[in-house]
């Protein structure tokens, strides 16, 4: 640029500045019609800080950006004669900022007609010091089906979509950091969010995910995006409910339920402004039936009585001012605990044992207790057949469900987790749905016998029985929080060593009245029985954590006598129980044997089953 004040096209002015109010000598040149110009800035200062821009990324290097400048200054006199300038050039370079979209969360999300996006930048050496702020941001909202040809949401790129394909969509350029949107045109999107320095410099990356994820796509289906409602209860746990759902959910007659109840909104971005609850709601609309908005999501207590159902509706107001509604239907079951006991025969058997022979031992067990009335003695009354006679009537486990529990004080499941397909009463009562949890806190008595006892009370991702040991026990988990199998190591050989891990004999706790028992090898395959024991046994092989366990007392009661002194399951654990007898119990009396006692000698078992009963018919 020509630094002289004169020639030919060049004009000289002194001007205040509108935007700063600085005076200037501007000089302005006229070149092709158009006027290009510079200002000379007037100070009576003999330093000054600068901040200049570094918007070129270098080649090899995308995280670094670099500007080239030069800086003139000249002297004036007071004649206002000026002095030649004097010129210093140099680069500046910078790291460019990165980008993190920070709500919604997810990669491609499913959303109605608003979505509210917030994101943030970090400047990493921001004045040249500490990480700080960004300048500003740029973004680009690009609709994928309307591409030609059109992009497929699950696959778009962002670099392809943002950058190559739409050249001539503009970045628009914010200090904002949020931008909500809301639009009823059905389709694919994408939205990239960049930061911007105090140098000018772009963040270089579009990032679908990981730290700095600063790309999102989503499809709007139309329709307003609706908050989830989520409802918990102490006994009940924790219902999640989809848009305007109705949940039926079994309850103790008689008992009261508070709930705690909550609304999510973050999944497209926006937030709760209010909760509100009703009870046996007719009209939605009208306010009168409902309670006030309020931020706590907190029911008063709800009492239930006979079998008269009572719906509890939850709403929720976002941001948006949209409302999230979803209701539970309380269907109250009466707990007669008319008869003594239930044996549940989960145990799908084939030939070792047959089913017909499994059936009569524990008639034989139940009569020779002599605990029992000729009523309850009756095999229609005292078992229930999950698989029909013989074990083959139904593939699919025929649960007896909450209304026949209701009727026994004592329920025995005695299960085998493989099952059909591993599918068995047991993970349908315990953890697919809340049948033993209410029968529990409703008062019942539960002990829990048999084969992978611990995989027979967690879901596989397919809801079949898990089979993967070791067992690291944790809350919401049937056998921890019930069964108090709080351990963080449960093994289960699966007779993969059989001859050496197998269980031949099981040694009792005396003080408690348990006395050893030892396997009826005539009760094994004859081409197991010479050299082998009883597999598929859950053992513990750390002990129940008792710090976890705060309320009632828990007793360990046999221990793991292997074929191989040897074995690592020698002497482990493997039946416990607990019991608490205060006014405020969370439930009633729990076994569980981690292993089979069919395969037991009979005599040796009936006396432990006799303690047993004696046990649990002692006290709540």
């Amino acid at each position: 640029m020509e630094i002289a004040e004169g020639g030919e096209g060049i004009s000289s002015s002194v001007l205040v500045r509108q935007e700063d109010g600085q005076t200037v000598t501007r000089i302005t040149k006229t070149v092709a019609g158009e006027s290009i110009f510079f200002d000379w800035i007037h100070t009576k200062d003999f330093s000054r800080e600068f901040k200049f821009s570094a918007t070129e990324p270098l080649p090899l290097d995308p995280t670094r950006f670099r500007g080239a400048h030069a800086l003139y200054v000249r002297s004036v006199d007071n004649n206002a004669a000026p002095s030649l300038p004097d010129q210093v050039s140099f680069t500046t370079t910078t790291v460019a900022p990165t980008t993190r979209i920070d709500s919604p969360l997810g990669d491609v999300l499913a959303v109605g007609e608003n979505i509210r996006i917030q994101w943030s930048g970090v400047d990493p050496d921001y004045s040249g010091e500490n990480p700080g702020p960004v300048a500003g941001f740029e973004y680009k909202i690009v609709r994928l089906d309307l591409l030609d040809p059109p992009v497929p949401v699950i696959t778009a790129d962002p670099d392809f979509v943002l950058v190559q394909e739409t050249p001539n969509i503009p970045w628009v350029r914010t200090r904002d950091v949020e931008l909500a949107l809301a639009t009823d045109q059905r389709g694919s999107y994408m939205i990239g969010v960049r930061s911007i320095d105090e140098a000018g410099a772009i963040d270089p990356f579009l990032n679908l995910g990981g730290e700095n994820r600063n790309v999102l796509r989503f499809q709007v289906l139309g329709g307003a995006s609706v908050p989830d409602v989520c409802v918990s209860e102490e006994t009940l746990g924790e219902l999640c409910l989809s848009e305007a759902e109705t949940r039926e959910v079994d309850v103790v007659s008689g008992k009261s339920y508070a709930f705690d109840f909550s609304c999510d909104a973050s999944t497209y971005g926006s937030s709760i402004e209010g909760l509100s609850y009703g009870v046996n709601v007719t009209d939605v609309d009208d306010d009168s039936q409902w309670s006030d908005y309020s931020l706590v999501g907190r029911t008063e207590a709800i009492a239930t009585s006979g079998k008269e159902p009572i719906t509890i509706s939850f709403r929720c107001l976002d941001d948006f001012g949209v409302r999230g509604l979803g209701s539970i239907k309380l269907l109250p079951v009466e707990f007669s605990f008319e008869y003594d006991v239930l044996v549940i025969d989960d145990f799908r058997d084939a030939i070792w044992p047959r089913d017909e022979e499994h059936d009569a031992f524990w008639m034989r067990i139940l009569a020779g207790s002599g605990k029992f009335s000729a009523e309850n003695l009756d095999p229609e009354v005292a078992m229930h057949h999950v698989h029909g006679v013989n074990d083959v009537q139904s593939l699919d486990p025929q649960t007896p469900g909450v209304d026949k529990l209701a009727n026994y004080k004592l329920v025995i499941y005695n299960t085998r987790a493989s099952g059909y397909n591993a599918r068995s009463s047991l993970l349908e009562e315990s953890a697919l749905s809340r049948s033993l949890r209410l029968y529990l806190t409703a008062g019942g008595k539960l002990w829990v016998i048999g084969e992978a006892t611990v995989a027979a009370t967690i879901p596989s991702q397919a809801n079949t029985a898990d089979f993967v040991y070791p067992k690291e026990m944790a809350p919401g988990q049937f056998a921890y929080d019930f069964l108090k199998l709080r351990t963080d190591n449960i093994w289960n050989d699966k007779n993969a060593d059989n001859t050496r891990n197998g269980l031949i004999h099981a040694t009792g706790n005396v003080d408690h009245g348990l006395f050893d028992m030892n396997v009826d090898p005539l009760k094994l395959s004859p081409i197991v029985r010479q050299d082998h024991g009883v597999g598929m046994v859950d053992a513990l092989f750390a002990p129940i954590a008792l710090e976890k366990i705060t309320e009632g007392e828990l007793e360990i009661l046999y221990r793991f006598g292997a074929v191989d002194l040897r074995s690592t399951y020698h002497r482990r654990a493997v039946a416990i129980r607990w019991s608490d007898d205060s006014e405020t119990r969370a439930h009633g009396r729990v076994a569980w044997f981690g292993f089979p006692v069919y395969f037991f000698e009979e005599t040796e078992f009936q006396p432990t089953f006799n303690t047993m009963v004696d046990w649990f018919q002692a006290g709540p």
